[in-house]
């Protein structure tokens, strides 16, 4: 989805003010949440006794934490979700920085070479669902660079695609029952190269506009990016207070949904705009 958004928002934007503009309104985009989940796995790594400082360093500066074994070798130690929003902003600037020579057939080119690599890898029972690790980072690799490139390719072709409204509704049935299938190699390979595709390609003709869709638009990238570590700290402390972890993780959840929005209007939007006023 972020390939269509970003080609959508910015493919010629970006020909004309470059792409150090272009990279600074997506690091000022990402940076209070993203920021925000750092400050909370630090206080989650507290609870938990551990510290890692040149991992929160180099979380502050958008840049993967040094390969250290207590902690698995994680990219972003002190906020799972950081892995993924890293690999996010370098395909963004290798998408820029790269714009000029990526014609439609290189996008073609590079979105089956990544899906095959993908394809191959899944049905050799390779865990193509990894990423958020050294050991695993070419799989982060290959995911991102497909991912993004397929939303990239569909935007250009998003005039051939002429699909009913009523046809999101089998995707969506079959993007939630994906959630209760058993994980494995395969099946992470079917969603990853098929049900996820697809699902973008059914909601481009569905351009209804409701309450879900303003909130999913407004949240969802603040549930992601602190969500983890609140979840880590919620469980800490149900275990030190002798309370039911399941509980208690329903209760953050809870707050976390309600929450976001008030965080998005009170902290996020006003900060990118003062951040907007110094860089821009």
């Amino acid at each position: 989805m972020s390939g269509f958004v970003i080609a959508h928002s910015y493919e010629e934007r970006i020909r004309q003010f470059g792409v150090r503009r272009f990279m600074t309104i997506r690091l000022i985009r990402f940076l209070p949440f993203f920021h925000l989940g750092g400050v909370l796995g630090i206080v989650m790594l507290a609870l938990l006794r551990q510290s890692s400082i040149l991992g929160a360093a180099t979380y502050f500066l958008f840049l993967p934490a040094p390969p250290r074994p207590e902690f698995a070798f994680s990219l972003s130690p002190i906020n799972g979700p950081g892995w993924s929003l890293l690999f996010e902003i370098y395909v963004n600037l290798a998408y820029a920085a790269l714009l000029p020579r990526l014609s439609t057939r290189v996008i073609l080119l590079v979105t089956t070479s990544t899906g095959a690599a993908l394809a191959a890898a899944s049905m050799a029972h390779i865990w193509i669902a990894g990423g958020s690790n050294w050991p695993t980072f070419w799989v982060g690799v290959l995911r991102v660079t497909f991912s993004f490139s397929t939303g990239v390719a569909l935007f250009r072709f998003r005039d051939r695609l002429t699909f009913d409204t009523k046809q999101i509704w089998p995707v969506l049935i079959i993007f939630f029952a994906a959630t209760f299938v058993p994980a494995s190699s395969i099946w992470n390979g079917i969603v990853i190269l098929f049900v996820s595709p697809a699902l973008v390609v059914s909601a481009l003709r569905a351009g209804q506009e409701n309450w879900m869709a303003r909130y999913g638009a407004t949240s969802s990238y603040g549930i992601y990016v602190i969500h983890a570590p609140l979840l880590s700290i919620a469980d800490e402390a149900s275990r030190s207070l002798s309370l039911s972890s399941t509980v208690t993780q329903m209760l953050i959840l809870a707050v976390i949904l309600l929450a976001v929005p008030l965080l998005d209007r009170w902290f996020d939007r006003p900060l990118r705009r003062l951040l907007t006023k110094w860089w821009l």
